[in-house]
């Protein structure tokens, strides 16, 4: 649990640093946050210290900090917005609250299924997570095992060659 806590603190860590290069070094962050604060104010800090870029979050739980952002729509202060899981970020886009990021770093560094979802070509497997994230398990299992099956050809393949050549 501590390791996995380790690697989503290094996560975020490069995160604010790829944000903060594509927002031209600047003075402050505002970020809004589902995450408990005790966790993520001394990342903060350390962010600070090492860059000298304020940060100013407000915590709060996922609905709430989603209804801001609506109210406050194009005239958010919000730079960022941290959940706790991915499902949480689906539905801030979904309702539109999110706004697009045009950086090369970013691209070099997200996996092309996200990548396609802007223009709005979703892969299978997002497909997959969309519909288990809204509880419909039946509809899911076909996309999912298909994505399954379609994995294991490469790998038969990649056996039958290896055992061929012993």
């Amino acid at each position: 649990m501590r390791m996995l806590k380790n690697i989503y603190l290094g996560a975020l860590v490069i995160l604010l640093v790829m944000f903060t290069s594509a927002v031209s070094a600047a003075d402050e962050l505002v970020i809004y946050s589902a995450r408990n604060e005790q966790l993520i104010k001394p990342l903060f800090d350390a962010y600070t210290a090492e860059t000298g870029t304020e940060i100013k979050f407000i915590t709060d739980k996922e609905g709430p900090l989603l209804e801001r952002l609506k109210a406050e729509a194009m005239n958010t202060p919000a730079d960022m917005l941290i959940t706790v899981d991915a499902g949480n970020l689906w539905l801030a886009a979904k309702e539109g609250v999110l706004a697009r990021v045009n950086s090369k770093v970013l691209k070099a560094n997200i996996p092309a299924t996200l990548l396609l979802r802007p223009f709005g070509w979703d892969t299978l497997a997002t497909r997959v997570f969309e519909m288990t994230s809204e509880g419909q398990w039946e509809r899911a299992a076909l996309p999912a095992v298909t994505l399954v099956l379609a994995g294991l050809i490469p790998v038969v393949m990649l056996v039958r060659r290896s055992t061929s050549r012993i």
